[in-house]
């Protein structure tokens, strides 16, 4: 009986000796999957969040641009009352201009800002550029093949344009839809 109990006593130590081994590999097992769930939350919501800040960037990083002193001085003479100031401008200072308005083109047919936030804040400036007549010329053609996603882009926002005025004029405005 003595060697009876001994072996039970053997098997019982055994047995809790293996209990507890379970009883960790149970724990540990459960800290690593709460471990991977918050790192998949998180990194989930970073994926959510990265689209927005990126385009948050591009539009400051196109709105400082915007604000240079070289685009400025083109603003100030397509401004301005009279053709006097826009033949004046150089050809690197008109290049510089349309340039931006395609840079503006590219981020917005790439998606990473919509058409009605373009047009709300650069549209009248892009109209007001590609309509007037002075600023283009022999030396800077405006139906040039190296213009024509100036042109494109120039067409869509004043599509855009034109169907944001009708929408004004049926309903009260809301809410900005930008």
């Amino acid at each position: 009986m003595d060697a009876n109990l001994t072996t039970n006593a053997a098997f019982a130590a055994g047995a809790a000796a293996a209990s507890w081994s379970q009883l960790w590999a149970v724990l540990l097992t459960a800290a690593g999957a709460i471990g991977a769930t918050l790192a998949f939350v998180s990194k989930s919501r970073d994926f959510i969040t990265e689209p927005r800040q990126r385009r948050l960037d591009v539009y400051l990083q196109l709105s400082e641009e915007f604000d240079d002193a070289k685009i400025r001085k083109v603003r100030a003479a397509l401004a301005a009352k009279g053709d006097e100031g826009v033949t004046k401008l150089t050809i690197a200072q008109k290049n510089d201009y349309c340039a931006f308005f395609e840079e503006l083109a590219l981020v917005v047919y790439s998606r990473l800002m919509k058409m009605e936030t373009a047009h709300y804040m650069f549209g009248e400036f892009l109209r007001e550029c590609h309509e007037r007549d002075a600023f283009w010329g022999d030396d800077f053609p405006r139906g040039d093949y190296y213009w024509s996603l100036f042109e494109t882009f120039a067409r869509d926002m004043k599509r855009l344009g034109e169907k944001r005025k009708k929408a004004f004029r049926a309903e009260p405005v809301t809410r900005l839809g930008v």
